[in-house]
């Protein structure tokens, strides 16, 4: 498969599994409605996931910047860094506190889980405004003049 295509199904995977884990969030409040809570533990699961088939996919990048002492970095890259690893750090202290709070339903590890997921949210946030430019040529070079390229349609044909 296109490696872009590949990366805007990931994407794309990423954000509805965000999405549904937040909305069932609301949804469910602090009750256990157990629709809701099913929803916001299948979906973080998958969110959980598809952001670690996400940073396996940008792993090159991750080593480079890792690789290079911190003042050799662009200010532009340097923010990228700072934003990504904080906002791993919040997932996987998100993800932790969930599946640890739903296991031993002590209540100190669904408070942690609240607040380390609203700060794993607003980074989230973040993160996208950073890469929105990024996205947006994605998709745009996915879909000139209103079809897919043909090299992309070349490759999903071989990949079958």
């Amino acid at each position: 498969m296109n490696k872009r295509i590949f990366r805007l199904i990931e994407v794309i995977i990423l954000n509805i599994s965000f999405t549904l884990t937040v909305l069932a969030l609301f949804m469910n409040g602090h009750n256990t409605t157990p629709f809701w809570s099913n929803v916001h533990i299948i979906a973080g699961g998958l969110m959980l996931m598809t952001s670690l088939l996400h940073l396996i996919t940008h792993a090159s990048w991750l080593r480079s910047v890792l690789s290079r002492p911190l003042h050799s970095l662009s200010r532009e890259t340097r923010r990228n860094r700072n934003v990504d690893f904080a906002l791993i750090f919040m997932g996987l202290l998100c993800g932790l506190s969930g599946w640890l709070q739903v296991l031993t339903s002590v209540e100190a590890l669904g408070h942690l889980h609240a607040i380390s997921g609203f700060l794993m949210i607003l980074l989230l946030f973040i993160h996208m405004l950073l890469h929105q430019r990024w996205m947006v040529n994605q998709i745009r070079s996915l879909f000139s003049n209103g079809s897919v390229h043909k090299e992309s349609v070349s490759e999903m044909k071989t990949d079958l």
